[in-house]
């Protein structure tokens, strides 16, 4: 077993008398064999892994498939096309001329979130709400967030 001596070198936590000194230095001994020591390793039970160590105090998961779930909806989240600022300003111009001419026949393109997929809708634009950022198509709301394209039909 390895000893090793600690020595403490604060003047003002060791006792005065010599003999005091050396019963600190004892115990300090005892300590030393005891946080100096290697773990005990089994030869029956290889070490687990961290992150299989880890999971055994996480949380019980209720709802099995859940993770997963989640992960599948974050990928249809990032199948929705953002537009670049051209198209964006493009955009833009179209919906200030839909307003103008209201009520116009319109063609949309938009991504519906329900569906999760793009959709393509031909009706008659009634409104353009610009503090809620919503086009009302046939009484369809449609957020601006979701338009691809507006274009007016003739």
């Amino acid at each position: 077993m390895l000893i090793r001596k600690i020595t403490v070198v604060a003047n003002d936590i060791m006792p005065a008398k010599e003999a005091d000194r050396v019963q600190v230095s004892q115990q300090l001994d005892l300590f030393a064999d005891f946080t100096l020591a290697e773990t005990p390793k089994s030869r029956a039970h290889p070490a687990m892994p961290r992150a299989e160590r880890a999971a055994q105090f996480m949380p019980f998961v209720a709802l099995t498939g859940y993770e997963e779930l989640l992960a599948q909806k974050a990928e249809v989240r990032s199948s929705q096309q953002i537009l670049a600022s051209d198209e964006q300003e493009v955009l833009a111009q179209a919906l200030v001329q839909v307003k103008e001419d209201l009520p116009v026949k319109v063609w949309v393109n938009y991504y519906d979130q329900k569906k999760e997929k793009e959709v393509e809708l031909i009706g008659t634009a009634e409104k353009v709400l610009e503090l809620d950022k919503t086009l009302l198509v046939s009484e369809q709301k449609l957020d601006f967030g979701q338009l691809y394209r507006v274009e007016i039909l003739k």
